[in-house]
């Protein structure tokens, strides 16, 4: 996925950029120490999986997770590039990263589509989102994912020695750009779902200052749903902002055959860092949208009760 991985096998001579190399070097602290692995733990020990919307944060978060180990073993194929000869090795270096981009892609449709189900069909909600079928949907949100990113390993029909290790030159195009298009596609509707909420929660909240003597209990579950609305919806502006614009790029790779230009390769590489970044403000929007997730944190760190 990287388009860092323009360097060819043999090559021994790359010179990592230093600022390259504190960027990610901060990341890995906050993916693995302060960030997500935090948001794991507290929701898992403290918060529980006492609502649909903590099982995707839950999903999500272990996404992050990997992805900020994933790219830090980035940095073993700039010190020794003789791994990228392998296709193995060429394989996990990119398709990993692929693999938690659609999962977290997949993630964040599921959660706005649950939180749809809440605010615009709430007398069905308990019906068709049962505890059975909300955990089938998180273990298929990693299967099929799975199933699409690595199932391609027998379609690298343009391996060979000495190639570059990029997703780009491997893969045949219609394939590398497959993602681009599931990105978009998926955004999309979840946009449109938002829309819907935003109507109905509009429509919700004019009747309840008109009406008197209101449903106190269908009030409560209804401003419960729009703001774990509100989180997801935070979420998914955060997710498009960081990758729509890298996945702009390889929907250019399939739609133009013309190799890209040295200043839009530059411009790809760091729009890929920028998607990955998102994976560090998950955790600063769970604190910001979520005042339990805000108070378990300052418990942890700063003692209070």
């Amino acid at each position: 996925m990287n388009e860092t991985n323009a360097t060819s096998a043999g090559s021994t001579s790359f010179i990592f950029p230093p600022t390259l190399i504190a960027f990610i070097t901060l990341q890995q602290i906050i993916f693995v120490c302060l960030g997500n692995g935090l948001v794991v733990y507290i929701f898992v020990r403290y918060l529980k999986f006492q609502s649909n919307t903590n099982k995707f944060i839950v999903s999500l978060a272990f996404a992050d997770f990997f992805t900020g180990l994933s790219t830090g073993s980035q940095m073993f194929y700039f010190f020794y590039p003789r791994m990228s000869s392998n296709m193995a090795a060429c394989l996990l270096r990119n398709q990993v990263i692929e693999y938690m981009t659609m999962t977290s892609q997949l993630t964040v449709f599921v959660a706005a589509f649950d939180r749809y189900l809440a605010i615009c069909h709430p007398h069905k909600y308990s019906n068709i989102v049962t505890k059975t079928r909300s955990n089938i949907t998180c273990i298929l949100l990693w299967v099929l994912p799975s199933y699409a990113v690595f199932g391609s390993m027998s379609e690298w029909i343009n391996w060979h020695p000495g190639i570059g290790c990029s997703s780009e030159v491997i893969l045949p195009r219609a394939l590398y750009g497959m993602a681009s298009i599931v990105v978009y596609i998926f955004s999309i509707i979840t946009a449109i779902l938002y829309y819907l909420m935003l109507k109905t929660a509009w429509r919700f909240h004019r009747r309840i200052r008109s009406v008197e003597n209101n449903d106190q209990i269908q009030i409560k579950t209804m401003t419960k749903s729009i703001r774990g609305a509100k989180l997801t919806g935070t979420i998914t502006i955060v997710f498009s902002v960081c990758w729509l614009p890298y996945m702009a790029f390889r929907f250019r790779s399939l739609i133009l055959s013309k190799t890209k230009t040295k200043l839009e390769s530059d411009i790809a590489n760091w729009l890929v860092f920028l998607g990955i970044f998102n994976s560090v403000v998950n955790p600063i929007v769970y604190s910001w949208k979520r005042p339990d997730f805000n108070h378990q944190c300052r418990k942890i760190f700063c003692g209070r009760r």
